[in-house]
């Protein structure tokens, strides 16, 4: 038998969640939610966020567009490099897209953050690079659940 999607890419299993707030690794049937979210607008059309200027077309081009992206980091995720998105979920509805990236994860033990939100009431659209250090970081009142993080340090040769 070869396995869950979660055994066969552990990537996949990554699950974090406070409060009414839900991350996961996108997956293909993730793909509708999000373009709706796109179709909203999540950047300024005069410059692109995105190494991958997957938003940069003509708006039929961008559904496409955007599949090819999200194949890019699952093939980008290899020889120690890492490239995952996390679908953001607030009340069960799609509000944004995290993504992790790292070029030498196993050997730095460090990737980066960017985080792109639509402009939606009160939600603004923003871009975040961190390095999160433990003194510096305060949690709300919710507990953080974090759920396949054991399988993806594995998979990312951090154990």
């Amino acid at each position: 038998m070869t396995g869950t999607l979660e055994e066969i890419w552990p990537p996949s299993g990554l699950v974090v969640e406070s409060g009414d707030l839900r991350m996961t690794a996108l997956r293909e049937a993730d793909v509708p939610e999000v373009l709706d979210v796109v179709a909203g607008g999540i950047h300024d059309p005069s410059w692109t966020p995105f190494a991958f200027p997957w938003t940069d077309a003509p708006a039929e081009e961008i559904p496409a567009n955007y599949l090819r992206f999200f194949a890019s980091t699952l093939a980008r995720t290899q020889g120690g490099g890492a490239s995952i998105e996390l679908v953001v979920r607030r009340g069960g509805r799609v509000v944004g897209v995290q993504a992790m990236n790292g070029a030498d994860v196993a050997g730095s033990r460090r990737m980066e953050t960017g985080r792109g939100q639509a402009e939606r009431r009160g939600m603004p659209t923003t871009d975040v690079f961190f390095e999160l250090r433990p003194d510096e970081f305060v949690r709300g009142d919710d507990p953080v659940r974090i759920t396949g993080a054991d399988e993806l340090r594995r998979f990312l040769g951090l154990t």
